[in-house]
């Protein structure tokens, strides 16, 4: 992750910062997708897309996701379409429609394979036929034994995924692993820089530590967590612009539950609405203000509470997402570098 950071920051620093008096249109939000991505999988399948470096959307990756974010949004608020959907593609001529296909020239299926069309492809990348991107990357890391140790790919393989098993996979854990935590970090960035009293005071924090040499280049993960303003931003980033508008769905049990009091039948679906939890009474009064001091009170019984509550972001239980480590280190090294 530090390497990617770094080009990352060498990037920006190198063709986006101007002078005084100079300036230069940025879409800064373009470029942590672009991050975000290339972290993602890096970690996922021991080399990165590349992003960042050719400061592109390699394979149409991120515009992949930006289509069907909003259809797999909707589909969400039905679980009985992905069932019923599921049962059809048991009949072949059925699967060959509804499954995508790394042969697919869009959607899901385009993220698992690219045509040698692709413009980012290089000569000798064209003249091998390049497949299918992320099997071919599965199948060099596979080849090299020990460069497969150490990402999800060879966790899948250990764990007995086929290798036409592990690109599906793989595909919801890059998709899952990228859009949200770039979510975040655009988010919490935009509200820090449209509020003064805040930049400020972080801008502060960041050059006191940096000034007194506690944190490395770029910040380690425990470093970054020990600046308190900082932390705080991080949580109110997350509490007033969670990253996933999609229902968390749980079943009841067949004998039924109650919650909060109202008995509810077994087999219900039943959605955690992460906006929702996180406007609770617990963070106060002005729920829709971006306000980090509400983490930095002395009721230290209220902020644990806090945090369980901001936590709900990444679910909870079984299907909490197993990814909230790695989406927390990105966001305390990114708003702070």
């Amino acid at each position: 992750m530090d390497k990617i950071l770094l080009v990352w920051l060498e990037r920006l620093t190198k063709d986006w910062v101007r002078g005084p008096g100079l300036s230069r249109g940025f879409d800064i939000a373009k470029r942590i997708q672009f991050l975000t991505v290339d972290i993602i999988t890096q970690l996922s399948l021991g080399e990165c897309f590349q992003c960042t470096e050719h400061d592109t959307d390699r394979y149409g990756f991120l515009e992949t996701v930006k289509d069907a974010t909003p259809i797999s949004l909707q589909m969400s608020l039905f679980p009985e379409i992905p069932r019923m959907m599921y049962h059809l593609t048991k009949i072949p001529l059925l699967r060959r429609l509804l499954v995508p296909s790394e042969n697919d020239e869009g959607g899901i299926g385009k993220v698992i394979g690219v045509s040698t069309t692709s413009p980012f492809l290089t000569a000798f990348e064209r003249e091998i036929n390049y497949p299918q991107v992320i099997k071919q990357i599965i199948d060099r890391r596979i080849a090299a034994e020990s460069s497969c140790k150490n990402n999800m790919v060879g966790s899948f393989l250990d764990r007995g995924l086929s290798r036409t098993q592990a690109p599906t996979e793989l595909v919801v854990a890059l998709v899952a692993g990228s859009d949200t935590t770039s979510t975040s970090i655009q988010a919490t960035l935009l509200s820090i820089i449209t509020n003064p009293v805040v930049y400020s005071r972080l801008q502060d924090e960041i050059d006191h530590a940096t000034a007194h040499g506690h944190v490395s280049m770029p910040i380690r993960d425990a470093e970054a967590r020990r600046p308190p303003y900082l932390q705080a931003c991080v949580l109110e980033g997350l509490r007033t612009h969670p990253p996933l508008a999609q229902l968390r769905d749980r079943v009841t049990p067949p004998e039924g539950d109650y919650i909060l009091g109202y008995r509810v039948p077994g087999g219900t679906w039943v959605g955690l609405n992460s906006w929702g939890t996180q406007r609770d009474a617990i963070f106060g009064d002005d729920l829709d203000i971006f306000r980090p001091e509400r983490w930095l009170v002395d009721d230290i019984a209220k902020v644990k509470q806090m945090k369980r509550t901001c936590d709900l972001v990444f679910g909870y239980g079984p299907t909490k997402c197993l990814g909230v480590g790695i989406a927390r280190m990105e966001l305390n090294k990114v708003i702070f570098e």
